[in-house]
């Protein structure tokens, strides 16, 4: 199939509201062409109640059924360079933002309990000072349970954090070998005693689909951090194949599973959320208390691998931890869209490798709705050109030629919008 760009085009601009995702284009290179026009342009306050999401992504182990953007810890020295241009880029997009109410904060990674006392204090720190985050607000933070210590939760008492989020997601000693976590066997006791007393609200996360997890051993796990923690809430999700994971790169579950595969897990998800509502009487959705982007409200990212959703505002995602530090802050900017601007409403994602295309090819179909809910086109590969009760299919060309076209034009749309 053969799209010309006056093709694209019309399928772009046919209804103003669509926004666009584009993964791994325009190229980086472009980016760095017009980073000085759209490091220009100012956004102001945003008109809701937005969300600060900070990006942390580093990690003492890599669990293979993570896609989310991560790092192998690297090191103290390294560790630091990253957070001096994180907060070097929190002062630039603080000032940019300047004026907005935030409703919530979100330090998300990654394991952001992975920095030291002293980094984890100056961060909290300055994200509450630079977006004048106020008290009381809900403040949440991802964590493990090995990563956290009593000086650690010291300073998140101390900077206002209210909410923890911990993706345990199994107990079974084989399960975590085969995801390449460690066992929780030692450090879920010792965090029962830090976190007793503290008042912070604890969110646990556990995942269905892992190698070797059963029904009984999730519902084993649930009784067993109810029983310890009394969690303000448990989330049960099933396990997602994508081509981007650590079981892709071993040759595991390069495809989605097949139908029956999938009702099953769907059937299992819902079995266990009714029984942390009847047995437990808990909530099984997550603590966040973040702002909808269905509801109109907005997402400030700041980070290597973070998002940022602006309502009516021009966003791209940073680029991977190593490119981060070489163009510093610079990496991300916003700008308000002018009314011509917003017929085409961008929402621009840089993806951690760009040699990821065959596996982000599978993924298309749920993972972006889920993400950012309303109308959009998915581009490479297959995807849909989403409108209210009318979907649509739309074919990626798959001929390299025919690619190159639509990359061109692409490109040329987002550029334009940096030419002033």
């Amino acid at each position: 199939m053969s799209l010309s760009d006056e093709a694209i085009a019309k399928i772009l601009l046919r209804n103003k509201d669509m926004a666009v995702h584009l993964f791994d284009y325009p190229p980086g290179v472009a980016l760095e062409q017009n980073r000085g026009a759209v490091a220009s342009h100012s956004v102001g306050p945003l008109a809701a109640p937005a969300l600060l999401y900070a990006h942390v992504p580093f990690c003492h182990a890599i669990c293979k059924f993570c896609n989310v953007y991560k790092e192998r810890h690297p090191g103290p020295k390294r560790l630091a360079a990253y957070l001096d241009a994180l907060l070097a880029e929190a002062r630039e997009v603080s000032r940019q933002v300047q004026g907005t109410r935030f409703a919530a904060a979100y330090v998300g990674g990654g394991t952001p309990t992975a920095l030291t006392e002293g980094q984890l204090d100056v961060l909290l720190g300055e994200l509450r000072r630079l977006f004048k985050l106020g008290d009381g607000m809900p403040f949440e933070i991802d964590a493990t349970p090995a990563s956290l210590t009593p000086a650690k939760v010291a300073v998140l008492l101390r900077r206002g954090v209210s909410h923890l989020s911990m993706g345990i997601q199994s107990l079974e000693a084989g399960v975590l070998c085969a995801i390449g976590r460690q066992s929780h066997n030692g450090s879920l006791p010792r965090l029962s005693r830090i976190l007793a007393g503290t008042g912070l609200k604890v969110h646990f996360d556990f995942i269905v689909g892992l190698p070797g997890e059963t029904l009984a051993s999730v519902r084993g796990a649930i009784d067993r951090v109810v029983c310890d923690f009394a969690p303000a809430s448990l989330s049960v999700n099933a396990y997602d194949h994508t081509g981007d994971t650590g079981f892709a790169q071993d040759g595991v579950g390069l495809d989605f599973p097949g139908p029956i595969v999938r009702r099953r897990m769907r059937r299992a998800v819902k079995a266990l959320q009714t029984y942390i509502r009847v047995r437990h009487d808990l909530r099984r959705g997550p603590t966040h208390y973040f702002p909808r982007v269905r509801d109109g409200a907005g997402v400030v990212g700041i980070g290597a691998g973070a998002y940022g959703y602006l309502p009516h505002v021009i966003a791209y995602r940073n680029l991977p931890y190593g490119d981060y530090l070489r163009s510093g802050f610079r990496v991300k900017k916003i700008h308000r869209m002018t009314p011509d601007e917003e017929r085409r409403r961008f929402i621009i994602h840089k993806i951690s490798d760009p040699n990821l295309f065959a596996g982000y090819r599978m993924r298309f179909g749920t993972r972006l709705e889920k993400d950012f809910p309303g109308p959009h086109v998915e581009l490479m590969g297959r995807g849909h050109v989403h409108r209210p009760g009318r979907p649509e299919r739309f074919v990626f060309p798959d001929r390299e030629d025919e690619r190159a076209a639509a990359v061109r034009f692409y490109s040329a749309a987002v550029l334009a919008c940096y030419e002033r």
